[in-house]
């Protein structure tokens, strides 16, 4: 039996999904972090004392506090101002947009108040409001990297070919073919370690299944002659015959896999 060009195993596709947060990303998040925390023991003594404070000494707290949240808003919220002026030449501005107007408004209103000596101060919400942001964002980029890597999983689980028995029951040979040319009520043979290709119905021989990557259950599983097997799963036992119920693209690999995709993507 002879593997027709295109239908090696390993050569499938992997998805072109960008890879998890960056060292710039992690600097900024750490950037902001500490000049959040810095600002806020200036701000803090400010909203716990009733009694005022010096005049001088409250001066010296504000041109600190500003110094501090210099690095956060020139640095670390970068990521707003270039997606908001991305946005703008595209003519579809985002969340970026309001975010940044908010950054800059209260920074350059603060900073004024503290050339100036007198009026109301943001330098903490504003760099508290950069961390909080980053911190999120940071989160679901990682989230978005675990999602990516169990859809590449699953995307490597579908297997390139399957052997199809033209001439069941009366005949036993087999043939490999592409997954996306079985037909419903093709008859494969899955061979222990194979990926079954397709939902499909097992004909002969006790199977015992791998479920793990649907379902997450760790022990396989038995499936008895007249139980439909899911696609993806992986035969642990004797060779079995299966009649296909649903194609690959029907599959419910496929359909997780959608799943995920749509997930990924929102």
């Amino acid at each position: 039996m002879r593997i027709p060009s295109g239908l090696v195993p390993g050569n499938q596709p992997r998805c072109a999904w960008k890879s998890g947060p960056s060292l710039v990303v992690f600097r900024q998040l750490f950037i902001a972090g500490l000049s959040m925390m810095q600002v806020m023991m200036y701000a803090i003594p400010v909203y716990m004392t009733h009694e005022g404070i010096d005049p001088d000494m409250m001066a010296l707290m504000r041109w600190a506090s500003l110094f501090l949240t210099i690095p956060a808003v020139f640095y670390s919220a970068l990521p707003f101002f270039t997606g908001a002026w991305a946005g703008l030449r595209a003519r579809a501005p985002g969340m970026d947009l309001p975010v940044a107007i908010g950054i800059a408004a209260a920074f350059t209103g603060s900073a004024i108040a503290t050339w100036r000596g007198e009026g109301e101060i943001w330098f903490d919400s504003v760099s508290m409001f950069i961390f909080l942001l980053l911190a999120s964002r940071y989160l679901e980029t990682a989230a978005r990297r675990k999602s990516a890597a169990a859809l590449e999983r699953m995307q490597q689980a579908f297997p390139a070919s399957a052997l199809v028995v033209r001439g069941y029951p009366q005949q036993r040979e087999t043939t490999l073919v592409a997954v996306n040319q079985l037909q419903v009520g093709d008859v494969i043979l899955a061979r222990p370690g194979d990926t079954i290709a397709a939902d499909a119905c097992l004909l002969e021989g006790v199977a015992e299944l791998d479920l793990a990557l649907l379902s997450g259950e760790s022990r396989p599983q038995t499936f008895q002659p007249g139980q439909e097997a899911p696609g993806g799963a992986v035969n642990l036992s004797q060779p079995v015959l299966l009649r296909v119920a649903r194609t690959t693209r029907d599959s419910t690999l496929a359909a997780i896999t959608r799943l995920a995709e749509q997930a990924g993507q929102g």
